[in-house]
């Protein structure tokens, strides 16, 4: 996978998360790392590819075409509330000089409105976001969380631009022809990763 994105795999340094939102700058070269108690990494390295991982949670991807800085984030809804992409974006914005309306940005497939059923204790953690009730469906007495409107907001919040954030779109829950699902399959089920870096030589 490194080698198809032009990455070298003896660099590759991935995040070891918690849930929590801790990101790191990767600033120095080096062979490959797990990035301990991290659900974020950024970096402008070319060649180094770092990495997060999923379960049914949303991965979010930005990347500044400008300065050439590339930036992940493991959405789960614990990360989500804590403002983790929003926080992805300002670390780009602190350690590098990124401007969030250059950035483009993804928001891969999780575990989508349809159905991700939560209860009353997430709500209640969810307060903390603007007009988080917005965020949250009702129907035949349960309740479901938009993890991919929440983190698009964060990213509008945060000063990128609306037209220049993709979301996928593709519920991990109920789109078993395509993906994995750890709530819906249970342990064992595969997971997903996403890979990213800046190719060496290339804009």
């Amino acid at each position: 996978m490194a080698g198809d994105l032009g990455l070298d795999a003896d660099r590759l340094h991935h995040c070891v998360q918690v849930h929590r939102p801790q990101i790191v700058a990767i600033d120095e070269d080096g062979p490959a790392r797990p990035l301990d108690d991290t659900d974020g990494v950024v970096t402008m390295i070319p060649g180094l590819p770092v990495m997060t991982f999923s379960a049914d949670c949303p991965l979010v991807l930005a990347y500044d075409p400008v300065l050439r800085v590339v930036g992940l984030a493991h959405a789960s809804w614990r990360c989500t509330v804590a403002r983790i992409t929003a926080l992805l974006v300002e670390t780009m914005q602190r350690e590098y000089g990124c401007r969030p309306g250059t950035l483009r940005a993804g928001i891969g497939p999780g575990a989508g409105p349809c159905c991700y059923e939560v209860r009353e204790d997430v709500y209640a953690a969810a307060a903390v976001l603007d007009e988080h009730e917005q965020l949250f469906g009702r129907r035949d007495g349960r309740m479901f969380f938009d993890l991919w409107e929440a983190n698009r907001r964060q990213l509008v919040a945060a000063g990128v631009q609306p037209t220049r954030i993709e979301v996928a779109g593709l519920c991990t829950m109920c789109r078993g022809e395509l993906l994995y699902s750890f709530r819906r399959e249970g342990a064992g089920c595969g997971h997903f990763g996403l890979m990213a870096g800046i190719a060496a030589g290339r804009a």
